[in-house]
Protein backbone atom coordinates (compact mmCIF):
# COMPACT_ATOMS: atom_id res chain seq x y z
CA UNK A 1 0.00 0.00 0.00
CA UNK A 2 1.17 3.76 -0.14
CA UNK A 3 1.48 4.09 3.00
CA UNK A 4 3.59 1.12 3.44
CA UNK A 5 5.86 2.47 0.74
CA UNK A 6 6.31 6.18 2.31
CA UNK A 7 6.91 4.58 6.00
CA UNK A 8 9.66 2.08 3.90
CA UNK A 9 11.22 5.14 2.62
CA UNK A 10 11.20 7.51 5.21
CA UNK A 11 12.21 5.05 8.28
CA UNK A 12 15.78 5.31 8.97
CA UNK A 13 16.36 2.82 11.56
CA UNK A 14 14.45 0.01 13.33
CA UNK A 15 13.52 1.98 15.62
CA UNK A 16 11.85 3.89 13.26
CA UNK A 17 10.22 0.61 11.93
CA UNK A 18 8.61 -0.08 15.45
CA UNK A 19 7.22 3.06 14.92
CA UNK A 20 5.90 2.07 11.76
CA UNK A 21 4.37 -0.85 12.42
CA UNK A 22 2.14 0.69 14.96
CA UNK A 23 1.47 3.60 12.33
CA UNK A 24 0.60 0.66 9.68
CA UNK A 25 -1.62 -1.23 12.35
CA UNK A 26 -3.64 2.50 13.28
CA UNK A 27 -4.19 2.76 9.36
CA UNK A 28 -5.70 -0.54 8.86
CA UNK A 29 -3.15 -1.75 6.80
CA UNK A 30 -2.07 -5.61 6.95
CA UNK A 31 1.16 -5.22 9.12
CA UNK A 32 2.22 -9.07 8.80
CA UNK A 33 2.06 -8.27 5.13
CA UNK A 34 4.90 -5.26 6.39
CA UNK A 35 6.89 -7.28 8.43
CA UNK A 36 7.54 -9.98 5.71
CA UNK A 37 8.48 -6.72 3.39
CA UNK A 38 10.14 -5.77 5.98
CA UNK A 39 12.22 -9.57 6.52
CA UNK A 40 13.52 -9.11 2.79
CA UNK A 41 14.18 -5.40 2.78
CA UNK A 42 17.82 -4.67 1.72
CA UNK A 43 18.43 -1.14 0.02
CA UNK A 44 22.25 -1.88 0.40
CA UNK A 45 22.57 0.16 3.29
CA UNK A 46 23.62 -0.16 6.95
CA UNK A 47 20.54 -0.36 8.08
CA UNK A 48 18.50 -2.66 6.48
CA UNK A 49 20.20 -5.58 8.39
CA UNK A 50 18.79 -3.78 11.60
CA UNK A 51 15.11 -3.71 10.09
CA UNK A 52 15.13 -7.53 8.73
CA UNK A 53 15.81 -8.59 12.49
CA UNK A 54 13.16 -6.45 13.85
CA UNK A 55 11.26 -7.80 11.19
CA UNK A 56 12.02 -11.63 12.12
CA UNK A 57 11.82 -10.62 16.05
CA UNK A 58 8.46 -9.19 15.59
CA UNK A 59 7.26 -12.32 13.01
CA UNK A 60 7.99 -14.55 15.96
CA UNK A 61 5.89 -12.41 18.51
CA UNK A 62 3.07 -12.55 16.17
CA UNK A 63 3.46 -16.61 16.60
CA UNK A 64 1.82 -16.42 12.91
CA UNK A 65 2.31 -19.91 10.73
CA UNK A 66 1.89 -17.23 8.02
CA UNK A 67 5.50 -16.20 8.47
CA UNK A 68 7.47 -19.50 8.59
CA UNK A 69 8.11 -20.00 4.86
CA UNK A 70 9.76 -16.29 4.91
CA UNK A 71 11.50 -17.16 7.96
CA UNK A 72 13.04 -19.94 6.58
CA UNK A 73 14.39 -18.28 3.90
CA UNK A 74 15.98 -15.51 6.43
CA UNK A 75 18.18 -18.35 7.60
CA UNK A 76 20.43 -17.62 4.88
CA UNK A 77 20.50 -13.94 5.75
CA UNK A 78 24.04 -12.49 5.39
CA UNK A 79 23.44 -10.94 8.60
CA UNK A 80 24.17 -13.40 11.29
CA UNK A 81 21.53 -11.55 14.13
CA UNK A 82 18.71 -11.78 11.36
CA UNK A 83 19.30 -15.69 11.24
CA UNK A 84 19.27 -15.51 15.09
CA UNK A 85 16.37 -13.96 15.21
CA UNK A 86 14.80 -16.22 11.95
CA UNK A 87 15.39 -18.73 13.99
CA UNK A 88 14.48 -17.67 17.40
CA UNK A 89 11.22 -16.94 15.67
CA UNK A 90 10.63 -20.65 13.89
CA UNK A 91 11.20 -22.28 17.29
CA UNK A 92 8.78 -20.09 18.95
CA UNK A 93 5.97 -20.98 16.10
CA UNK A 94 7.01 -24.24 15.96
CA UNK A 95 5.57 -24.95 12.93
CA UNK A 96 6.44 -27.91 11.36
CA UNK A 97 6.00 -27.20 7.50
CA UNK A 98 9.87 -25.08 8.45
CA UNK A 99 11.19 -28.50 8.85
CA UNK A 100 11.52 -29.82 5.13
CA UNK A 101 12.39 -26.27 4.10
CA UNK A 102 15.23 -26.19 6.23
CA UNK A 103 16.40 -30.01 5.37
CA UNK A 104 16.26 -28.81 1.71
CA UNK A 105 18.62 -25.65 2.77
CA UNK A 106 21.17 -28.03 4.49
CA UNK A 107 20.98 -30.64 1.65
CA UNK A 108 21.65 -27.71 -1.17
CA UNK A 109 24.30 -25.47 0.26
CA UNK A 110 26.25 -27.57 3.30
CA UNK A 111 28.03 -25.26 5.28
CA UNK A 112 29.39 -26.87 8.12
CA UNK A 113 30.34 -24.59 11.26
CA UNK A 114 28.68 -21.66 9.76
CA UNK A 115 26.25 -19.70 12.22
CA UNK A 116 23.48 -20.16 9.60
CA UNK A 117 23.42 -23.87 9.30
CA UNK A 118 23.94 -23.79 13.34
CA UNK A 119 20.81 -21.93 13.75
CA UNK A 120 19.10 -24.04 11.09
CA UNK A 121 20.54 -27.61 13.35
CA UNK A 122 19.07 -25.91 16.07
CA UNK A 123 15.44 -25.40 15.08
CA UNK A 124 15.32 -28.48 14.10
CA UNK A 125 16.51 -29.53 17.00
CA UNK A 126 13.74 -28.51 18.71
CA UNK A 127 11.19 -29.33 16.82
CA UNK A 128 11.72 -32.53 15.90
CA UNK A 129 13.79 -33.56 19.08
CA UNK A 130 15.54 -36.16 16.30
CA UNK A 131 18.91 -35.97 17.56
CA UNK A 132 20.48 -35.10 20.61
CA UNK A 133 24.38 -33.83 21.40
CA UNK A 134 24.98 -33.20 17.57
CA UNK A 135 28.02 -31.06 17.75
CA UNK A 136 28.55 -28.75 14.79
CA UNK A 137 32.21 -29.77 13.97
CA UNK A 138 31.47 -33.70 14.51
CA UNK A 139 31.73 -34.35 10.53
CA UNK A 140 30.12 -35.31 7.30
CA UNK A 141 28.67 -38.56 8.30
CA UNK A 142 27.53 -37.42 11.75
CA UNK A 143 25.53 -34.11 10.02
CA UNK A 144 23.98 -36.65 7.39
CA UNK A 145 23.16 -39.15 10.31
CA UNK A 146 20.66 -35.90 11.88
CA UNK A 147 19.26 -34.95 8.24
CA UNK A 148 18.48 -38.45 7.71
CA UNK A 149 16.62 -39.13 11.53
CA UNK A 150 15.11 -35.26 10.66
CA UNK A 151 13.75 -36.25 6.99
CA UNK A 152 12.42 -39.89 9.01
CA UNK A 153 10.85 -37.81 11.78
CA UNK A 154 9.31 -35.76 8.70
CA UNK A 155 8.05 -38.68 6.82
CA UNK A 156 6.34 -39.94 9.79
CA UNK A 157 4.71 -36.98 11.08
CA UNK A 158 3.28 -36.29 7.26
CA UNK A 159 2.00 -39.96 7.34
CA UNK A 160 0.10 -39.30 10.68
CA UNK A 161 -1.21 -36.42 9.97
CA UNK A 162 0.29 -34.19 12.53
CA UNK A 163 1.93 -31.44 10.16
Amino acid sequence: SDVTVNITRSSGDAGDWRKATSMIEAAGVDALEFLLRALRFDDGGERAPRIREYAARRLGQLKTTAATVELCAALDDPDAFVRSEAAAALVGINDAVAVPLILEMLEREPRPGTDAEMGMFDVLKSMTGAFEGYEYKAGEEKRAEVIRRCRAWWTEKSRSGEK
